[in-house]
């Protein structure tokens, strides 16, 4: 039996480049590993293998396959899916996706390069995280300042581009400087540049970054709860503030990779077996959240770029994650939760603005489910692109959709639906 759980609308006046938060509202962002490429390159081949066993089904994407009992196939390139990940990111009251680079020939780049070509990207902002050893022997200054002049490169304390430097191995204060003197020059703007260390760096401040932020908490063990990544990161914003840091503050949506203990990758050493947290609930995760946008408010003068930064969007086999997942495990949950909390909770200093919802009748549903709220033809649409049905009447029989999430097209008006 199907159940059609919620279908959600993004009204045509986003498509036209309004952003769905206020003006004076803490931008919220998130990391983006896009190593789910499939068997086109080494990294995704071991990033599949180590979600393989049975035990890791439950952080497979939306877009991946149990292809057998230890088997998964995650394939994240299509530019159908980076569009679904903008909707997603955008219901959920996200600003901006962080990516970590890689060069433009590397597949893993791949949703990068998707997600400048999605004509829905006036719905999410991006900016770029460069590993500082890559910076200057892949990436150029002139590449990085053509992003910043990209209109939806994020930006910052009154249009300065936001830039997040990962470690400083390979850089120096020099390097630092010379980037924001040719960005001034070029007319790109006085970028906003951030470190994220890695632990053992509490920040130079004659180095010349604007501020300090971190990747995650990754050191605690033996299945200690989620509260333990809450506390600590808690703690670090505090220490930074003592000793007068600015900060970006993190946001660890969880740590455990035991996955990478059971099929090692090769780009690292394998991980521990202790290395892991308990999973935390929907609700801790986007409470959190909601710890770190209060926190922003509550120190203005140390938290100039008035932004938080989210360990990750996907990082599916380290433990940290809020894309969905597939709809048979938490699906939607931590989509639905950081909605709530960052759209309709008023307890909250920065609640942002309800989006418009269609109208749906009976729900959850099965066979059949009535929708309004919309004009003219509508179609629904796979993860794939794939049209799958369309019509005019507001009643849709749905018994020809199989299991999971589909896109409802109307005109300027797009809707989620997930069919179980």
């Amino acid at each position: 039996m199907k159940t059609i759980l919620v279908i959600y609308v993004i009204v045509g006046l986003l498509l036209n480049g309004l952003l769905l938060n206020g003006q004076n509202n803490v931008l919220v962002g998130t990391i983006r590993w896009d190593a789910w490429v499939g068997d086109v390159h080494p990294v995704g081949v071991a990033v599949e293998q180590a979600l393989g066993p049975p035990e890791y089904h439950y952080r497979i994407p939306f877009f991946g396959e149990i292809t057998g009992p230890a088997k998964v196939k995650i394939n994240g390139t299509s530019q159908e899916i980076i569009d679904n990940e903008i909707y997603f990111a955008n219901y959920a009251g996200l600003d901006y996706f962080a990516f970590v680079w890689y060069h433009d020939t590397c597949m893993l780049s791949t949703c990068r390069h998707n997600y400048l070509n999605s004509s829905m990207n006036s719905l999410i902002n991006y900016c770029l995280i460069v590993e500082s050893q890559r910076f200057l022997t892949e990436m150029s200054y002139s590449d990085l300042i053509t992003h910043f002049k990209n209109p939806h490169y994020q930006k910052v304390a009154d249009g300065r581009p936001l830039f997040y430097f990962f470690g400083t191995n390979g850089i120096s204060s020099a390097t630092v400087s010379t980037l924001r003197d040719l960005c001034i020059i070029t007319g790109a703007g006085d970028p906003y540049i951030v470190l994220i260390c890695t632990g053992e760096y509490v920040g130079d401040k004659n180095f010349g970054f604007d501020a300090i932020s971190m990747y995650g908490v990754s050191w605690l063990n033996d299945g200690v709860p989620y509260q333990e990544i809450v506390s600590t990161e808690i703690s670090q914003w505090n220490y930074f503030a003592s000793i007068e840091l600015p900060i970006v503050p993190h946001v660890t949506t969880g740590w455990d990779k035991r996955p990478r203990y059971d099929n090692p990758v090769f780009w690292e050493p394998p991980a521990s077996p202790s290395n892991w947290v308990q999973m935390g609930t929907p609700e801790e995760i986007s409470n959190h959240v909601t710890n770190a946008i209060n926190w922003v408010n509550n120190n203005p003068a140390l938290c100039t770029a008035n932004t938080v930064l989210i360990y990750a969007w996907n990082e599916f086999d380290e433990g940290g994650w809020l894309c969905p997942t597939l709809p048979q495990f938490e699906g939607m949950g931590r989509i639905e939760s950081l909605h709530n909390s960052l759209y309709n909770s008023a307890g909250t200093a920065d609640s942002k603005t309800e989006p418009v919802k269609l109208s749906i009748s009976p729900n959850p549903a099965c066979n059949f489910v009535n929708i309004s709220g919309y004009t003219g033809n509508w179609t629904i649409m796979d993860i794939f692109g794939n049209s799958r049905l369309s019509g005019k009447n507001n009643t849709i029989d749905i018994t020809s959709l199989e299991n999971g999430v589909y896109i409802v097209n109307s005109g300027n008006v797009y809707g989620y639906l997930i069919v179980e």
